[in-house]
């Protein structure tokens, strides 16, 4: 049987190692991964991480060169988490808000952001990360 000419735009191999590791229940866990326009020809990332304890994602301030979306979900409104994520406009003001429930965060291109502050999990929840840019470049740092 031929390859149908469609099977192009079709990936199976969605996966790879966590790199937040250290912060699941499963250290050699699997995540759905797609990068850097590998897939479709499109700069693009899409990346899931299972959060299922505290800690401090990313501890610097900084930017991008593109826009990032970040979310926080569960399978209900109510995260059963503690989540404080730090922005400002220009790296010297800094703004902390507080968010218990299912949250996505957009990030325009050149807002800083960080550090992203899991201060309490009582249930694990799903992180997810997206941006679109031909890789992954963390400008500039306060």
């Amino acid at each position: 049987m031929s390859t149908p000419q469609t099977a192009k735009y079709i990936k199976t191999q969605v996966y790879e190692k966590s790199h937040l590791s250290e912060y699941t229940s499963d250290p050699m866990r699997l995540v759905p991964h797609l990068d850097f326009g590998a897939f479709g020809g499109v700069p693009f990332h899409l990346q899931f991480e299972v959060i299922t304890k505290p800690f401090v994602m990313v501890e610097n301030h900084h930017n991008h060169p593109f826009n990032q979306y970040l979310g926080d979900i569960n399978n209900d409104l109510e995260l059963n988490a503690e989540i404080e994520p730090v922005l400002g406009k220009d790296g010297i003001h800094r703004e902390t808000h507080r968010f218990t429930k299912a949250t996505s965060i957009f990030i325009p291109k050149g807002l800083y952001h960080c550090p992203l502050i899991y201060k309490r999990v009582d249930k694990p929840f799903y992180f997810i990360e997206i941006f679109f840019a031909d890789q992954y470049i963390q400008g500039k740092r306060q």
